[in-house]
């Protein structure tokens, strides 16, 4: 419930941020399924708000917890992947996996090497300047 309340907090302070650097996603999907198999939540610090989750929220029964990354966030695993890295379920996949990944992020997204995408900041510093 922490983590969940975390987020609720988060999201309404971003509401007064007055510029937010916006970062561009580029490149295509090679179909290679990394992106299935390590799945970054923000601010889902423990396994209990995921079960949470997971209870309000069924679609999201279909991932597993895989383990921590270096923030602490929780990194998740589908299981209705195939073999070749492509979904069981395609069709019928939750929203969160059709519009991965969003043209524009407002935090650098990290995403898996060899993966068909890249982010970069949509301005560089210099046009800051």
């Amino acid at each position: 419930m922490k983590g969940f309340l975390k987020t609720c907090w988060y999201e309404f302070l971003s509401l007064f941020v007055v510029k937010k650097v916006r970062y561009k996603v580029t490149g295509h999907c090679i179909k290679c399924g990394k992106c299935c198999q390590d799945i970054r939540i923000k601010d889902a610090d423990n396994e209990k708000d995921f079960k949470l989750t997971q209870f309000f929220f069924p679609m999201y029964r279909r991932f597993v917890i895989k383990g921590k990354d270096e923030n602490g966030d929780l990194i998740l695993g589908c299981t209705l992947q195939n073999d070749d890295g492509t979904c069981s379920v395609y069709e019928k996949r939750p929203r969160l996996c059709r519009n991965f990944p969003k043209k524009y992020i407002y935090f650098n997204g990290i995403l898996q090497d060899g993966c068909g995408f890249k982010v970069e900041p949509e301005k560089k510093f210099e046009d800051y300047l």
